[in-house]
């Protein structure tokens, strides 16, 4: 009982419990108007939306270019006064990006409209969005990173509280169906991002003279990760056009609608890394040169604890989201069910292959996540290819699983070459 309490008083955990309870509140919030919502959206329109979510997913990563993880790398080695020199130049960077997708977005606008079925001007609203919450995240990897958990929490939950809000006043009250969700998300997102500009003006931290040096440098940190989170867009998005194309819209709906729900429990996985990278990047800084292992066993230690903890709430999970599925929502809905084993246990690789990543990162070293991620994704897609046309669309669920247990192999390779781990030493239970 002294160690599990003593467990309880660690700082990671006062912190992932703060997080998890801000996060589990801002996903609380759509997750409870889900089933108003679904009411008045039939699978065909769930699909629609879903495969909005995709094209952000998408474009998150071409604009992005994952500022926010750079800036979480870099935040302790910079001094204070240099801080929003860096996070100016990574908005820079994300304008610039913005404005190279949107020119070929011009250029290939039907392609997009014809294999997504979304409609033009929401597509182009999709830039604009995600142009916006480039900044926000930016603004919440700084909170984070400065440990402010509350107001971290307190903005996360204006933010699902817009957009669940609109999502009720353009679904119910204006009856738009499908693309009231959609402008529930764009709108929401777009006035979530006018507030952290609005906030990182207030704090002296936006539009510091510009650098290209610092640009560039960033850059060069970024695009080889472009592939790891185009990943996701294969993951997702050949999943989802593929469904729908060769089995309907409304298959696709119905394997989005367990993907949601399983989603729920995510909320584990952030708030833990909210929690715990601000501290794994601090740690790492400190001991670049120490010769001292002790701080690896920590690491490992806390590491090993989440993943127990967390297969725990998947098993429970399981059943939770069945009785939900089963007992509140539509009947239409019932065959989601099946889904939900193969994308819960996914999520548990998932947190280990973040954890191994994380080493990566620090180092630098995104050219080889690069590399592998595009192996990894040839993978995906033949593996997707096969289950999907052999087993429906039980088949993406089957290759969810098998892709996250597929990644863990090179990403502990090289996140074991780089930064040797003792992940597999008796003595990690040992450590206080």
């Amino acid at each position: 009982m002294k160690q599990l309490y003593k467990e309880i008083q660690n700082p990671i955990v006062k912190k992932m419990v703060a997080y998890g309870l801000s996060d589990g509140l801002s996903q609380a919030i759509p997750f409870l108007v889900l089933p108003i919502i679904a009411n008045y959206l039939s699978p065909a329109d769930f699909g629609m939306v879903t495969n909005y979510n995709v094209l952000v997913q998408i474009l998150t990563a071409l604009i992005t270019l994952s500022t926010p993880t750079l800036l979480s790398v870099n935040y302790h080695r910079y001094e204070i006064k240099e801080r929003p020199i860096l996070i100016s130049n990574l908005v820079y960077l994300n304008i610039i990006s913005f404005g190279v997708c949107l020119i070929l977005f011009f250029l290939f606008s039907q392609l997009i409209v014809k294999y997504f079925f979304i409609p033009f001007d929401w597509s182009l609203a999709a830039f604009f969005l995600v142009l916006f919450l480039s900044i926000n995240n930016l603004q919440l990897t700084k909170l984070r990173m400065e440990e402010k958990a509350r107001l971290f929490g307190i903005q996360q939950i204006i933010k699902s509280g817009l957009s669940a809000g609109l999502s009720l006043l353009f679904v119910i009250t204006f009856k738009w169906k499908g693309q009231g969700r959609i402008g529930a998300l764009v709108l929401s997102g777009v006035l979530i991002g006018i507030f952290s500009i609005i906030i990182l003006l207030k704090e002296k931290s936006l539009f510091t003279p510009i650098s290209l040096e610092k640009i560039k440098s960033y850059f060069n940190f970024s695009y080889p990760l472009l592939p790891k989170y185009l990943a996701t867009w294969v993951d997702g998005a050949f999943q989802k056009i593929f469904i729908t194309t060769q089995i309907s819209l409304s298959a696709n709906g119905l394997l989005s609608f367990a993907s949601t729900l399983a989603s729920i429990f995510y909320l584990f996985i952030t708030s833990f890394f909210a929690a715990y990278t601000p501290q794994l990047f601090k740690t790492l800084a400190e001991n670049e040169n120490s010769e001292d292992d002790i701080y690896k066993y920590k690491l490992v230690k806390t590491s090993y604890l989440f993943l127990f903890a967390f297969a725990f709430v998947l098993f429970l999970g399981y059943w939770f989201a069945k009785f939900l599925i089963l007992n509140f929502f539509n009947a239409k809905y019932s065959s989601s069910v099946d889904y939900l084993p193969f994308l819960l246990v996914s999520q548990f690789f998932q947190v280990i292959n973040l954890l191994l990543a994380s080493y990566i990162m620090f180092f630098k070293k995104t050219k080889i996540i690069g590399i592998v991620t595009i192996g990894l994704t040839l993978v995906s897609v033949l593996i997707n290819y096969f289950l999907i046309n052999n087993f429906s669309t039980l088949g993406a669920a089957y290759a969810t699983l098998i892709m996250g247990i597929i990644t863990v192999i090179p990403n502990y390779y090289f996140s074991n070459k780089i930064f040797p781990m003792p992940w597999f030493n008796k003595e990690i239970f040992k450590i206080k």
